[in-house]
């Protein structure tokens, strides 16, 4: 016989109403769920302000709502990748691919990951994955292109780019990529039409600005060449190809002043750790500047360095 069959019914009855009358009221799914879809939302779009830190919030936030929300765990995942908190990404995209294997969004962020950390075997295995499964996802035909590139096989990379356009040709990224692929095989004007067509869909697109002003400098005309790259140092004021190539444009008019300026301020905003060769280039310029503008002579010929990708 239970416990509770020795209290007596009147006793019982006041006892489970005084529970109910303590107990909190139940909390419905849905009040929860829309909570946490608020709180998403609200994440994304300090994700697309580049407020990383406060995305975090809102998205930790949301999972204390709701623990299994697995968009937010996601999109906590690919904050964690823009913050470079990169084993704590792969430790939720497991939890989410361990229950949804065929999980197309944590499949996604974890192929970027290992792109990003330059696992491009794993990288790319997963983005094959993903094209496999939603044949209408061109952000993975891009990246399975920048992977061709960076392993050199830009015929393939080409291709890649090409069938992201086609399915997307309002995808800015492959404008650039392919056009630099276009000016790297000396087609001005494919890369010209391509790099054009990603400053028309983003207005203020410095890369493809600064390489419309290589095409124009390899086609002898400065004046278009340094409006171009004048517009993409507008664009993006620590752009600091920009500066190298103006100051390229520069030397080669003979205009030291301007070079030596230019050349400066490129070397303020390269890398010093992972663009050492580009500020050693700066300052080489530089030195034969110095000598130039005292009257000697140098070996002038000016390396076109490519821009970097």
């Amino acid at each position: 016989m239970s416990r509770s069959s020795h209290i007596p019914l009147v006793r019982l009855a006041v006892a489970l109403a005084l529970a109910l009358c303590l107990a909190p009221p139940p909390v419905r799914a849905a009040e929860v769920n829309e909570k946490a879809k608020a709180l998403l939302e609200e994440a994304r779009q300090a994700v697309e302000a580049r407020r990383f830190n406060d995305a975090e919030k809102s998205l930790q936030a949301a999972l204390k709502e709701a623990p299994e929300h697995t968009e937010a765990r996601v999109e906590l995942a690919r904050v964690y990748v823009e913050l470079s908190r990169d084993r704590d990404a792969r430790r939720l995209l497991e939890e989410v691919l361990e229950k949804e294997p065929g999980n197309l969004p944590a499949m996604y962020q974890k192929a970027l990951l290992a792109f990003f950390t330059k696992d491009y075997e794993a990288a790319g295995r997963v983005f094959a994955e993903i094209e496999k499964a939603d044949a209408a996802n061109a952000a993975a035909r891009f990246y399975q292109g920048e992977i061709a590139w960076a392993q050199f096989k830009d015929d393939v990379a080409e291709r890649k780019y090409q069938e992201a356009l086609a399915i997307d040709p309002g995808f800015v990224k492959p404008y650039y990529t392919l056009a630099y692929v276009y000016y790297k095989q000396k087609k001005y004007a494919e890369a010209e039409k391509h790099a054009r067509k990603g400053v028309e869909l983003l207005p203020g697109n410095f890369k493809c600005l600064n390489l419309l002003g290589l095409i124009d400098y390899e086609n002898y005309k400065d004046e278009d060449a340094e409006r171009q790259y004048q517009a993409a140092l507008k664009a993006n004021p620590s752009f600091a190809f920009g500066y190298y190539n103006l100051a390229l444009l520069y030397y080669s008019q003979q205009k030291y002043e301007r070079a030596r300026e230019h050349f400066q301020k490129a070397m303020t905003f390269f890398d010093a750790k992972t663009e050492a060769a580009s500020v050693d280039k700066c300052r080489s310029f530089l030195d034969k500047i110095k000598v130039l503008m005292r009257g000697g002579t140098v070996d002038d010929k000016v390396d076109a360095t490519l821009p970097k990708r």
